[in-house]
């Protein structure tokens, strides 16, 4: 940073100035732009009330105060020095004073004079210093130092979600002065750099060298964005490097009154994401994939389903219409479960509802009625208060337990239910189920050893 220097020294010189005059000095020019952080004042008697100013304007008769301190009371005999100041200067700004009694250390030749007007005009717009004393000058003299714009560090993004992510940045200089504003600026792509011309994330304040974060919203999903951290001050803009990020997947959801109805080929494939649909219209599906991770209906329509795949972890439907498909498959991998509580009927035909692992679990009120190929791998339990009805080839082909804990009729004409492991019917209404027995198990045992049911039923 340089040294700017603005008036004349402060020395003990041949005449004096009187007050109750707004005196600026044409001698001495601000060298630089910055801040004026200490000045210098010899009075040949005390002053009062002092205030010492940069003025800018066309010279004399157009004045106006860029910025000013109040210094109050300064003892005379000597040299007296205000220091830790933080007043604005351009360069070509000339200094001035004004002060309500004592009397300044003046010369009288040899300088470039100074103009003045009488009363106090600091702080003054446009005002005219008409008075003139050429070759004149006093004792008033400032110093400081120049403003560089500040020095910025961007960091990698982070709490990136669909439609936004956080910024991160460090003001790592201030630049001599306090930045006004940080934040960042971004666009779409994967080259080039941001500037503030285009979109932005900001704060306005008072802010010192340390690291800050700000969301940037109203992104696109599984977009590419160029991001940059910036700060400004009084010096100009200084910006960070850029870091590239992209947004997610989108979660997909349906708040509507109406028919929601899809026939593509498929929404998504991949990404830790959900399906949710929370309308009141019936859910018509007939394409081949909407998600690879979780499904979730919460409408108070019906569902109707006929493509090939809905999601491959997790599904629930928690609507109150009826559950209609007569697709070949609903989750088709590990690590799922397939949950129905409605208050409508699920009426099933499709070729299979899981094939990998967990359960199956039915607690609605409404009738079950199953007549596809297949529905579980591992668990089925049905906690309704409905009729259970199957008719399928299978509806656990291997491993773990089967459970029937409603209070309606159970009936089931299928090929097999059950190959290894426990069977158990805790429920209340009639049972016809012959071919697997609970001879290798107890109630107990799988209310309080298996996998996600130790409240599902009772001991």
């Amino acid at each position: 940073m340089a040294l700017i220097d603005i008036g004349s020294p402060a020395t003990n010189r041949n005449v004096s100035r009187g007050s109750e005059w707004t005196i600026i000095l044409k001698a001495n020019p601000a060298n630089a732009s910055g801040k004026i952080t200490s000045i210098e004042i010899w009075a040949a008697n005390t002053l009062s009330n002092c205030k010492v100013a940069t003025f800018y304007g066309t010279w004399p008769m157009s004045m106006s105060t860029r910025d000013y301190e109040t210094i109050g009371t300064v003892t005379s005999g000597s040299k007296q020095t205000f220091s830790g100041l933080d007043r604005d200067v351009e360069a070509g700004d000339f200094i001035g004073i004004h002060y309500s009694s004592g009397a300044m250390e003046e010369s009288s030749t040899g300088y470039d004079g100074f103009n003045y007007v009488a009363g106090d005009f600091i702080p003054c717009t446009n005002q005219p210093f008409a008075g003139g004393q050429p070759g004149r000058t006093l004792s008033l003299y400032g110093t400081g130092i120049t403003i560089l714009a500040p020095t910025v560090t961007t960091q990698a993004c982070d709490e990136i979600e669909t439609k936004q992510v956080d910024g991160n940045g460090t003001i790592t200089a201030t630049g001599g002065v306090n930045c006004t504003r940080r934040g960042f600026c971004y666009m779409e792509g994967t080259s080039g750099d941001p500037t503030t011309a285009d979109s932005t994330a900001y704060d306005d304040g008072d802010f010192g060298t340390g690291i800050f974060s700000k969301t940037i919203t109203g992104l696109s999903p599984d977009t590419s964005y160029r991001v940059r951290a910036y700060a400004i001050n009084t010096a100009g803009t200084g910006y960070g490097t850029t870091v590239q990020v992209k947004t997610t997947l989108p979660e997909f959801e349906y708040v509507g009154t109406g028919t929601f109805t899809y026939s593509g080929s498929g929404s998504y494939s991949y990404e830790v994401s959900k399906w949710e649909y929370v309308g009141s219209g019936n859910f018509v599906f007939g394409g081949t994939g909407i998600y690879s991770i979780g499904f979730t209906y919460a409408g108070s329509g019906g569902l109707t389903y006929s493509g090939t795949a809905i999601t491959t972890i997790g599904f629930v439907y928690i609507g109150s219409g009826s559950f209609v498909t007569s697709g070949s498959g609903i989750c088709r991998y590990e690590k799922s479960e397939w949950e129905y509580a409605g208050s409508g009927s699920l009426i099933y035909s499709g070729e299979a509802i899981q094939s990998h692992t967990k359960c199956f679990v039915y607690i609605a009120g409404g009738t079950y009625n199953f007549s596809g190929v297949g529905l579980y791998s591992l668990g089925l339990s049905y906690v309704g208060i409905g009729e259970f009805v199957h008719s399928g080839s299978a509806t656990q082909v291997y491993t773990h337990y089967y459970l029937y804990a409603g209070s309606g009729v159970f009936i089931y004409s299928g090929k097999a239910s059950h190959r290894w492991g426990d069977w158990a019917e805790i429920g209340k209404g009639e049972s016809n189920f012959q071919e697997v027995t609970k001879e290798t198990s107890d109630w107990a045992k799988i209310d309080k050893e298996k996998d996600g049911w130790e409240k599902t039923g009772k001991e």
